[in-house]
């Protein structure tokens, strides 16, 4: 599905199986004098039987060694938009590189790491990239953006347009948890509604500073949740959707049998014995389908206490067994094609729970997400305690991750969280973005997050 993000910019939002989506990898990130001071150099790759590093890269250093800056400068030189351009002034750093494991190289450059002006850079392979054959440059200077109307004016250069597309087919989405929890991101299902935005701006102006905070943070939680909850319902229903188009339906098989009447089925007694068969493993392995509502077994449950009240040589079984086998098949058919859906579902609604005391977290897809207390009453997302939300925010969001970015940035996420909640918490974020290729960059100050990793990223004092 196609939508539009803000600025023109067009995304994509993939409806595809979630195991076969590969994003633009990451190879390697390099940036230079960030406050002056500190050189950055990783690469996004390890022994072959370290998964982990493939995957998550940690960078561990003192306050003030530039963690922040460069993780939002990678954030504002991969994502599309003028704004993320306009960022980039303010951040104090000389040069900074991503490479693609395509090829495709993004660099930014100024001559000093003090100058705000900088120039941009998309360099391809020889043979190309997605329908972009040759280099694409730019030049920004903060006297582009001193207008209230520069987006406007920048949206009619055409240096800026061309840039901003390029950069729009060499790599994917990114997402960025920063150190305050909000959540940054260029994909239109981020977008907050203009009510949400305008309540929020009355109550900034009327609340104390930490009441703001605190507000802010429940919202980013009920945002993410909201966000989880639509990428669920678009998967299961793409699933059915495309099992309907390709299997042809119950109807059809049963209008089938039906107008094959002279065909030989079953004995009225093995008819029975089929059925109830079929009927069993259904209910059998339905129950975890049933469990999230992908699909309802209450049909079937009346339609086995039927067979099971009726004896074994009633010749109308044959014929019964022409027109409900058939919709029992089809229902298999249907919990096939669901059952990635539901292996995402299940994983991050296990996973948080894995983290919960006294508290659980369930889903439907008619009602969504539900919190509830030990006395099995509801929760608001505001009556959790600050690690609560934050988990919640971290491993939606990499659920969220695993359908539509590469790279998944987290700027201390040990804020808030006891010692074994770090300790679990990189092996939960991979588990519930398992199957894709999205990897992790994170900033943290806590050993207790590097429990599962070899090998962590430290900046290089260059005086």
């Amino acid at each position: 599905m196609s939508d539009v993000a803000p600025d023109g910019i067009d995304v994509d939002l993939p409806q595809t199986d979630v195991s076969t989506v590969r994003f633009p990898q990451i190879e390697k990130i390099e940036a230079t004098e960030v406050l002056g001071e500190y050189d950055y150099s990783f690469e996004f790759r390890g022994a072959e039987d370290d998964a982990i590093s493939e995957r998550v890269r940690v960078i561990y250093a003192q306050n003030g060694s530039g963690k922040t800056n460069l993780l939002r400068a990678i954030y504002h030189i991969l994502t599309p938009e003028v704004d993320s351009l306009q960022s980039l002034i303010d951040i104090p750093m000389k040069s900074l590189q991503v490479t693609f494991r395509s090829g495709v190289c993004i660099r930014m450059d100024r001559s000093d790491w003090r100058d705000g002006s900088f120039g941009l850079e998309v360099t391809v392979p020889p043979e190309g990239y997605e329908g972009m054959a040759k280099p694409c440059r730019l030049a920004v200077d903060p006297g582009d953006f001193g207008s209230r109307m520069y987006k406007r004016v920048l949206a009619k250069r055409a240096d800026y347009e061309d840039y901003l597309n390029n950069l729009q087919l060499v790599q994917s989405h990114t997402i960025f948890v920063g150190d305050d929890r909000s959540v940054q991101s260029a994909v239109p299902i981020f977008e907050q509604q203009e009510s949400f935005v305008k309540s929020f701006r009355e109550y900034d102006r009327i609340a104390t500073r930490s009441a703001v905070i605190a507000s802010a943070h429940t919202l980013e939680v009920q945002e993410s949740l909201k966000r989880i909850e639509e990428i669920f319902s678009r998967m299961a229903f793409a699933n059915i959707s495309m099992d309907a188009g390709q299997g042809g339906g119950a109807y059809a098989e049963i209008t089938r049998h039906v107008l094959q009447g002279k065909k030989q089925g079953p004995l009225a007694a093995e008819a029975r014995a089929q059925l109830l068969r079929k009927i069993n493993h259904i209910l059998l392995r339905g129950l975890s389908f049933e469990k999230y509502g992908l699909i309802n077994l209450k049909q079937v449950k009346r339609i086995r206490l039927e067979i099971n009240d009726t004896r074994s040589n009633n010749t109308k079984l044959k014929s019964l067994h022409a027109v409900i086998d058939p919709y029992l098949t089809n229902l298999v058919d249907q919990m096939d094609a669901l059952e990635k859906t539901k292996g995402v579902i299940d994983t991050f609604v296990t996973s948080v729970n894995s983290f919960l005391d006294r508290k659980s977290m369930s889903f439907q897809t008619l009602s969504g997400i539900t919190l509830r207390n030990k006395k099995n009453e509801i929760l608001s997302p505001e009556k959790l305690s600050s690690g609560e939300k934050h988990l919640l925010l971290l491993l939606s969001n990499a659920v969220i991750a695993s359908r539509i970015g590469c790279l998944f940035i987290i700027d201390e996420p040990e804020l808030s969280l006891g010692i074994e909640w770090q300790r679990k918490l990189i092996g939960e974020l991979l588990r519930c973005s398992a199957g894709s290729s999205v990897q992790f960059l994170i900033a943290s100050h806590s050993v207790q997050i590097m429990t599962d990793i070899n090998e962590v990223v430290s900046p290089r004092a260059i005086y």
